[in-house]
């Protein structure tokens, strides 16, 4: 009489290729579509998007180097679209890290990185600051220090009054206004 194993009754368990994607500080990114060809201008072998942990089982059991493109992550990433050597297995998962794009930076704990350059509009007329430091509109006595990492930090000082907002991490799309109708933006 035959015995029969998990091989048998469809449940192997085989290793297969998984990825994930990470962002910055290494957090798994979602919804980014991946796909895997036998080369670059070869056979597409997966299609898929990542979850809510950034990560893909493509099916795929054989390792190797495959050409890997990924998709959907938005300007503040270079483009991902390259030959990676990829293992299979049950449970590790090859991590496959996103690139920041020129004029923005990681933040400590955020997926999405931030500008290096804000906008200002406010009683002093419109600024544009860049990098980290310190811009005087002497107008107003306006102040801004910026600083996109690795912690993130805005602070605006107008005739006396000192606003601050220490918060405008893991930004998609940085803005701040402050009480005299002053706005800082991308």
């Amino acid at each position: 009489m035959p015995t029969f194993s998990d091989w048998d009754l469809g449940g192997c368990n085989c290793a297969t290729i998984k990825i994930i994607v990470a962002g910055c500080a290494q957090l798994g990114y979602p919804g980014l579509t991946v796909q895997v060809y036998a080369s670059s201008g070869g056979a597409l072998l997966y299609s898929g998007t990542t979850d809510a942990s950034g990560a893909v089982d493509t099916g795929i059991r054989a390792g190797g180097t495959y050409y890997v493109v990924i998709a959907g992550q938005g300007a503040r990433w270079q483009g991902y679209a390259q030959s990676d050597s990829l293992t299979p297995s049950r449970t590790v998962y090859n991590e496959l890290p996103l690139v920041v794009a020129a004029g923005y930076s990681c933040i400590a704990g955020c997926l999405q990185p931030a500008p290096g350059t804000l906008h200002y509009t406010g009683p002093a007329g419109t600024l544009t600051l860049t990098g980290s430091g310190i811009w005087v509109d002497s107008g107003n006595t306006v102040q801004f220090s910026w600083n996109a990492g690795p912690t993130a930090g805005l602070l605006y000082i107008n005739t006396g009054v000192r606003y601050s907002d220490s918060t405008p991490t893991c930004p998609i799309g940085l803005s701040a206004s402050f009480s005299d109708g002053s706005t800082v933006t991308e």
